[in-house]
């Protein structure tokens, strides 16, 4: 793959006209805001996804063990129906996991662990 062009939908909750996706042009990664709370939730998510058609998405802004006031992602994976990676590192290539514009892959990232807090932990582990 050449160029991969990434893009990241705002948490200003954006709506997608049919002639804004055709300017926007073919996603390969998307990255998208899933978990709700200040940004979009999983219904509006896989909405923008299936209007975009992205190759691959991973999804971001959801809840985990650091992050507990948004929602996690499995409504967002259910409602999107899409084949999903699971990936215990937090970095990818891309075109290792890439799908289709009709069938996307979703790859879900490992999610980096909260720093320690303790003295002399400098990896946080």
């Amino acid at each position: 793959m050449d160029f991969v062009f990434v893009t990241s939908a705002t948490s200003a909750r954006p709506t997608f006209r049919v002639e804004q996706a055709r300017a926007i042009g073919e996603i390969d990664v998307l990255f998208l805001p899933v978990g709700g709370g200040p940004t979009i939730g999983g219904e509006e998510a896989a909405a923008i996804a299936r209007a975009l058609r992205p190759r691959l998405v991973v999804p971001m802004h959801y809840r985990t063990d650091a992050v507990n006031f948004l929602d996690p992602p499995e409504s967002f994976l259910a409602a999107l129906g899409a084949r999903v990676e699971r990936i215990e590192r937090n970095e990818l290539e891309a075109e290792e996991f890439l799908g289709t514009a009709d069938e996307p892959a979703v790859a879900m990232l490992g999610v980096p662990t909260a720093p320690s807090s303790r003295r002399g932990d400098p990896g946080g582990r």
